[in-house]
């Protein structure tokens, strides 16, 4: 401990101003060092999982850049595939041009472990891979990602997570183009009309939940194999009879392919 100056009598005015001085010398030297160790502080974050001190510190990124371009900040839908996303965002653009690509070309499907395990029917370079409810997570994200395109061409309000669906995604040059979600039911109605149906219950075996092709491979009798498939392969056992298929809440494109399909005037209709 440092001693304080001693100040004889008849110096103590000169002697009280060096004090004075000296203790506003230590003031600021002990203010300047808490405000150094505040700021070496102030660089460290504390990591709660591990309870340490990380020195390291994220530098800042420049997320945009604004040129004064009308569009920026602002939201804007995609014509090609619907996209609702900000422009000047990098993350939302990088989600626009996945999306967009997928709705053009098609969602990429490359696992040859999945293609391996899952193929159903292949033909002229078409392969048909069933993913169940029960499948692994893996699996059932792919369908999910097609979902999103699907759901999104189709309009459709997805409302089957909790149901033991079947789906058979057709797969072309590494990219998903047809789908159609199967699922077992117990009874249909009629289809009186575009939106219609009669009051009246019927047996029905299978429920088509829906069923889509992509617009550039489209009237090339995929749908149709898509539901062979799901008549011989989503209820055990049981190869169901077309004329025990119903729809889910047809399009009017929808309820013209179940009037080819099931060869029926009134084809059968659900609710999914």
């Amino acid at each position: 401990k440092k001693k304080r100056p001693h100040c004889p009598d008849n110096q103590s005015l000169g002697c009280l101003t060096n004090r004075r001085s000296h203790l506003a010398i230590e003031v600021t030297k002990k203010l300047k060092k808490v405000q150094t160790n505040y700021a070496a502080f102030s660089a460290m974050i504390t990591d709660g999982a591990t309870n340490t001190i990380l020195t390291t510190v994220r530098p800042k990124t420049q997320m945009y850049l604004d040129f004064g371009q009308k569009s920026f900040g602002k939201n804007t839908t995609c014509e090609k595939c619907g996209m609702l996303y900000m422009n000047g965002m990098e993350e939302d653009e990088a989600t626009h041009r996945k999306v967009c690509q997928s709705y053009l070309h098609g969602v990429p499907f490359r696992s040859k472990k999945m293609m391996r395990d899952r193929t159903v029917w292949s033909s002229n370079g078409f392969d048909i891979v069933r993913i169940r409810y029960d499948d692994p997570v893996s699996y059932r994200n792919k369908v999910k990602e097609v979902n999103l395109v699907v759901n999104r061409d189709l309009g459709f309000a997805e409302n089957s997570a909790d149901k033991k669906v079947t789906t058979f995604l057709c797969v072309t040059n590494g990219r998903v183009v047809a789908l159609c979600a199967s699922e077992s039911i117990a009874t249909g109605y009629a289809m009186v009309g575009p939106g219609r149906r009669s009051k009246v219950k019927q047996r029905a075996s299978l429920g088509v939940l829906k069923v889509w092709t992509h617009t550039n491979w489209r009237r090339k009798g995929l749908a149709s194999r898509l539901v062979d498939l799901a008549r011989e392969k989503t209820v055990y056992g049981i190869n169901v009879p077309s004329t025990a298929v119903a729809f889910s809440s047809p399009t009017v494109d929808g309820g013209i392919f179940a009037m080819k399909y099931s060869k029926m005037e009134h084809p059968l209709v659900y609710d999914s």
